[in-house]
């Protein structure tokens, strides 16, 4: 299953360095750009990781949202700030995939950034809507064999690690459905909890608590995915769909 990396980045090139070293760090605001929707996975990593951080260094740490275009609007804020350390572009997955989705993207998302700190690396989980005759993985891709592409998949906006499991879904197990694209997180949960969308492929942190409070009331199959402090004794989905064998090996452990 496709994991998300966060990582915290610097804009500019290696001229940052010395002009860091001339002069007290930070010596204004530090605006960390998020390229996505407020609620989503990457939004609330930057804001937990950014709350300390004011009594720390002594200025304010701002968090802006900038979403749209694959997380390339708000790439290319940071990719044009001065490379002085007071702008950061907090992304994940989305980031390394600029190149082949965006090629024109304005900014080069290799040269043009300084990766700082990796952040956090979880498993996504996999849950359908209650309607679904569903109940694991192989009755999920047999139930979207049949649908022959009718069937409907929530993602955060292409490019986003939601939309590139999904496509990674699609090639792996060889399904098709179609992709409905929202604006964040917060809008495709909603519509999912609804019945609007089939099913999501997003973050356990954001999925895992709608799943607990909705054990019930069927809001939510019980997904499937790899065992995690979050869940312990629930199986990784490489597990349980057994025609899912040319998985690459950043998922083989």
């Amino acid at each position: 299953m496709l994991q998300r990396r966060d990582f915290l980045a610097l804009a500019g090139s290696a001229l940052a360095a010395p002009a860091l070293a001339q002069s007290r760090y930070p010596s204004r605001p530090i605006r960390v750009i998020v390229p996505f929707a407020a609620g989503g996975i990457i939004d609330v990593v930057a804001r937990i990781v950014t709350e300390p951080l004011p009594r720390l260094l002594g200025q304010p740490v701002v968090v802006e949202n900038q979403p749209g275009a694959g997380s390339t609007i708000g790439a290319r804020s940071v990719a044009r700030a001065a490379p002085d350390g007071h702008t950061l572009l907090l992304n994940g997955a989305a980031h390394s995939v600029i190149p082949a989705l965006y090629p024109d993207a304005g900014f080069d998302s290799i040269a043009d950034f300084i990766p700082i700190s990796t952040l956090g690396d979880q498993s996504f989980l996999v849950a359908v809507h209650p309607s679904l005759p569903v109940r694991d993985v192989p009755q999920l891709l047999a139930w979207l064999r049949d649908k022959r592409g009718e069937a409907t998949f929530a993602t955060t906006g292409i490019g986003a690690a939601s939309h590139l499991a999904g496509e990674l879904l699609k090639k792996l197990a060889g399904v098709d459905f179609t992709i409905v694209q929202y604006r964040g997180t917060p809008a495709a949960v909603t519509d999912f909890m609804a019945g609007r969308v089939d099913f999501v492929i997003d973050s356990q942190t954001l999925l895992a608590p709608l799943v607990r409070d909705c054990r019930n009331s069927r809001h939510f199959r019980k997904p499937v995915w790899r065992a995690t402090p979050l869940h312990p004794g629930k199986r990784f989905m490489r597990r349980q769909a057994h025609r899912l064998k040319s998985l690459p090996p950043f998922q083989r452990r």
